[in-house]
């Protein structure tokens, strides 16, 4: 027995459909297991003192293939330790904003800004206020670090996450200042686990 033509035709086109659609949906989740952060649309800005910070932000660096960006107040903290803590103190107290060397000229250029920082006074240091301040951070994705003594992190990622960015903050690093020297495989698995890992 013959089937007529227009039933033919019309199974045809609904198993055509039906192949497609189950092609595209096993297709997507393969292509969005294989996206990978792009290294040259990453910035790793960091404010650093005693050089731990730097240490941690070159470790970041060093993994993803992103540009590093050090952020530097126009005036100097210290000359001594005790100096420098209390112009922190000063600062803190009168929510100073201080003068930066340089900026980031085209904030366009990058998808993911990490934000690195030790814990000063139980926050962040007033020049990365100034740094976030200063740039439009709008739909990018900010990726915090911190390193600290015995308080631990403080307020520093609270204070970072309470600013108007507009922007996505990721799970951030925190580093004991005497574990910054042997801190690379916490760094390692911190980036791997968030996808920014580069491949070797």
């Amino acid at each position: 027995m013959h089937r007529p033509k227009a039933i033919t035709s019309a199974l045809f086109v609904l198993l055509t459909v039906v192949f497609v659609f189950c092609g595209t949906a096993s297709a997507a989740p393969q292509s969005n297991s294989s996206k990978h952060a792009d290294s040259s649309r990453m910035l790793i800005a960091y404010f650093s003192l005693s050089g731990n910070t730097r240490l941690i932000a070159r470790d970041i660096q060093r993994m993803t293939g992103g540009e590093l960006f050090e952020i530097r107040p126009v005036r100097r903290y210290g000359p001594d330790f005790d100096t420098a803590v209390e112009q922190a103190r000063q600062e803190l107290r009168e929510q100073a904003r201080p003068k930066l060397k340089e900026t980031i000229s085209d904030m366009s250029r990058y998808d993911v800004i990490f934000v690195g920082f030790p814990n000063w006074v139980g926050t962040m240091p007033m020049p990365v206020f100034s740094f976030l301040d200063q740039h439009d951070f709008r739909g990018k994705t900010i990726v915090p670090f911190c390193t600290h003594g015995t308080s631990g992190p403080a307020n520093t990622i609270n204070d970072l996450k309470a600013l108007p960015l507009h922007a996505t903050v990721r799970n951030a690093l925190s580093v004991y200042r005497n574990d910054v020297r042997d801190a690379e495989g916490r760094v390692r698995a911190w980036l791997k686990e968030l996808g920014y890992l580069k491949e070797d």
